[in-house]
Formats: structure tokens, C-alpha cells, sequence
């Protein structure tokens, strides 16, 4: 089985980003959105970001990278803000409740095709973990440290990407 299929494809899909880190953003609708996907960390935020408790997922064989390691999220449905469907997502994915307060980050990133998704952080407490229940999408999920999930081979490649630039945006932000 190539299960490299398709990654070419979403790698060049992204022309430019938004430097944008509003979380106004994300609240409303979005004409040219097609999704949002994103971390949901759990605990207090450690002293060094790679050790960020998160959840992760292995996708089941149907879809877009079947078999891959891969992070809350996906489609929007019409009508939906970016946050509503990452909220939509991970309620239908994993059973988890993600209010505004939990949502710490979130960026644009626009597309070749003149579409638009959306990457967000969401931290929960750490006994949200004990209410996990993997939905119909995927063959299991991890609680994984964010730095072994990076050193992954089987993982979604823009995802990788945009975990970076959260990365970047966090050290921006500590150092400032």
C-alpha cells in the first residue's frame, strides 16, 4: 500500500499563511472555510512545549491518508464557524466538549484553491482525558507527549507544519 498518497498534493495546497493569531477568527463564519483541525492538549502548560500531553489519533483505512497518525478535526459543515467545527469534531471524534475557553490559539492558513482552514490549540484538564471515547473515524488514539508525536514517520506532514509554527508562536510569546 503507498502510504505516501496525496501528501505532495496537501503540501503545496497551502500558497500563503495568515499571519493572523486572532481568536476572533475563529468564532465567525467563514464563507471559504473548508475545516479546522488542531491539538487538544491536556494539564497545565509544561515548561517546555514538546512535552504538551496530547491527543492523537490513528485514522482508520478509508479517507485521505488512511492509517495515519493524525489530530482532532475536519470538514466544515455550511454555516459553521471555524471554532463550531472543531468543537462539532472533537465532540463526534472523541466525545470531548471543547468550550471557548479552552481554545488558547488558532491561525488561517489559505489555500492555492482560494479555500480557507484553520489550526487551533485547545487546552482541557487533564480528567478530561478519562472521558475520551473514540468515535467512528479512526482505529485508536493516544495520549502522546507533542515532541514524540513530531519524531513520528506515519503523521500528516502539513499538520507537522502547523504544529511548527504553534511551537513558534508559543516561544514568541514566552520570550516577549
Amino acid at each position: 500500500m503507498d502510504r505516501s498518497g496525496g501528501i505532495s498534493r496537501v503540501e503545496s495546497s497551502i500558497s500563503s499563511v495568515m499571519n493572523r493569531h486572532s481568536l476572533d477568527l475563529l468564532f465567525c463564519a467563514d464563507q471559504i472555510q473548508t475545516g479546522t483541525k488542531g491539538l487538544i492538549v491536556f494539564g497545565s502548560q509544561p515548561r517546555d512545549p514538546l512535552d504538551e500531553i496530547t491527543l492523537i489519533y490513528r485514522r482508520d483505512g478509508n479517507g485521505h491518508f488512511p492509517h495515519r497518525l493524525d489530530v482532532p478535526g475536519g470538514g466544515a459543515d455550511p454555516g459553521e464557524s471555524p471554532y463550531d467545527t472543531f468543537r462539532r469534531e472533537s465532540m463526534e471524534e472523541f466525545g470531548l466538549e471543547v468550550s471557548p475557553g479552552h481554545v488558547s490559539y488558532s491561525r488561517a492558513y489559505d489555500t492555492e484553491n482560494g479555500k480557507r482552514t484553520y489550526f487551533v490549540v485547545a487546552r482541557l484538564a487533564i480528567q478530561f482525558a478519562e472521558k475520551i471515547r473514540l468515535g467512528d473515524e479512526g482505529e485508536c488514539y493516544f495520549l502522546m507527549r507533542l515532541g514524540d508525536y513530531l519524531r513520528q514517520q506515519d503523521v500528516i506532514p502539513v499538520m507537522n507544519e502547523r504544529i511548527y509554527h504553534y511551537l513558534g508562536y508559543i516561544s514568541s510569546t514566552t520570550m516577549a
